[in-house]
């Protein structure tokens, strides 16, 4: 549980850290994805803080930085995921994520439905 200002996110391989300003050890590991992690954001869903990451094993893990634990679990990518973000779309928050597959998907985090996936050229 964290106790104070998280000042940093560390993604070193597959455990995600959260570092508090005031204590020199992770105040908090995130474990769960099974290989990498690649990309980290943060945002609020439904009035509540949340860590979205996105790793070599395809899939994107919402989190709840107060317990650790995993709220959902986002499938559909056939590559490594290597960016997550989150912006507003049609009013309602949404996760881009972009993948080795060589699509981009738009997820709607509150049921993990994928709202729409665009091809990429791969070169």
């Amino acid at each position: 549980m964290l106790t104070g200002a998280v000042l940093a996110l560390i993604a070193v391989g597959a455990p995600i850290m959260l570092v508090n300003q005031d204590q020199p050890a992770p105040e908090l590991v995130l474990t769960g994805h099974t290989r990498a992690v690649n990309s980290v954001a943060i945002t609020k869903l439904d009035g509540r803080m949340v860590i979205i990451s996105g790793s070599d094993d395809g899939t994107i893990s919402i989190w709840d930085p107060t317990t650790g634990g995993i709220l959902r679990t986002l499938t559909g990518h056939t590559g490594s995921v290597n960016s997550v973000a989150t912006t507003e779309l049609d009013g309602r928050m949404v996760i881009i994520s972009g993948s080795d597959d060589g699509t981009i998907s738009i997820w709607d985090p509150t049921n993990g439905d994928t709202l729409r996936t665009l091809s990429t050229p791969i070169r």
